[in-house]
């Protein structure tokens, strides 16, 4: 199971992977945030095509497995600047991440049906990689990189696996 309502301590476990490992400039930074509605995880920056860079992506890695088998989908919610993000899950099968996009509107919640996460490598479709094995989940993903330099800002209050 996953579930993430952005605590403080939830927030430390995430970190940060902007396209500067490889080359790139994009900028990002990651913080907590107490409103009215809660706790939640802000995630904001800057991306950059220079040096053919184009993303930023906040990630949570399991030291273990998660094992989502009995899940059909992950919510998530949140307040949003109106841009496509995707949430990226990775598994120990090589050179395969699993992707769905949504939409971070002002307010958002919306639902991830895991048969419509596509199998992608660098951000192109590999459809001839194994499936999702969603017994073993090693990490899960918020990237944002729509092919345009772009100012950027989500804050996620809930991200959860459904049956």
């Amino acid at each position: 199971m996953i579930h993430f309502t952005f605590t403080m301590e939830e927030v430390g476990n995430w970190s940060i992977e902007n396209d500067t490992v490889m080359g790139g400039a994009s900028d990002s930074t990651i913080t907590h945030q107490e409103t009215e509605e809660g706790d939640s995880m802000k995630f904001a920056g800057h991306v950059s095509l220079e040096n053919n860079g184009g993303f930023a992506q906040t990630t949570h890695l399991y030291v273990s497995g998660q094992d989502i088998s009995a899940a059909s989908g992950i919510v998530v919610r949140g307040h949003g600047d109106e841009k496509k993000y995707k949430l990226r899950l990775e598994t120990d099968t090589e050179k395969v991440s699993y992707s769905h996009e949504f939409i971070a509107g002002e307010s958002f919640e919306c639902t991830l049906q895991l048969s419509d996460f596509k199998k992608v490598h660098h951000g192109k479709e590999v459809p001839d990689k194994p499936d999702l094995n969603k017994e073993n989940i090693k990490s899960i993903s918020i990237l944002i990189g729509n092919g345009k330099e772009e100012d950027f800002t989500i804050s996620l209050m809930e991200l959860t696996t459904i049956s």
